[in-house]
């Protein structure tokens, strides 16, 4: 049988304290962090470059407790000129996911479309094909299904499954 000497029970324990605490002051720094849009990529290179491309972490801005960051200082204040313009609808949740089941789930930064004027991104390749099909429809749906989840955390579903 193994026995743990005094001494090493001690520092075992010691060792545990120090992990748990560390994880949980980690975890406290994290919810206290502005949630980060689209991963991190610039929202005015969809409407500019078109296409989806990463940002810096040294060019950013945050509205509404959401931090958005840009490739560029050009498009740093073009954003700040008129956020509403440029930021993804849903804070960058998959509109696709909030329309049919009520799920919000992050997207993923390189599916997305932009329909009158508005950024849609989606979790899945397939999303932004989906969308166009009736973008109306899944627009209203998802608007729907925001309202109901607003204050919840990413992740969180209005279905019982």
């Amino acid at each position: 049988m193994f026995r743990l000497s005094s001494l090493a029970t001690g520092v075992l324990l010691a060792g545990l304290t120090v992990a748990v605490g560390s994880a949980w002051a980690q975890g406290v720094d994290q919810a206290a962090q502005p949630l980060l849009a689209l991963k991190g990529y610039d929202p005015v290179a969809y409407f500019t470059m078109g296409r989806a491309m990463p940002g810096k972490p040294e060019y950013w801005h945050e509205v509404d407790e959401v931090r958005y960051q840009f490739a560029t200082a050009e498009h740093l204040a073009v954003f700040q000129e008129d956020p509403d313009r440029y930021a993804p609808q849903y804070r960058g949740l998959c509109t696709m996911g909030l329309a049919a089941k009520g799920y919000s789930v992050e997207a993923n930064p390189e599916n997305w479309v932009i329909h009158e004027g508005r950024l849609y991104v989606t979790q899945r390749s397939f999303g932004p094909a989906g969308f166009q099909k009736d973008p109306e429809r899944w627009a209203v749906a998802a608007d729907e299904n925001l309202d109901m989840l607003e204050d919840t955390p990413i992740g969180t579903g209005l279905s019982w499954w």
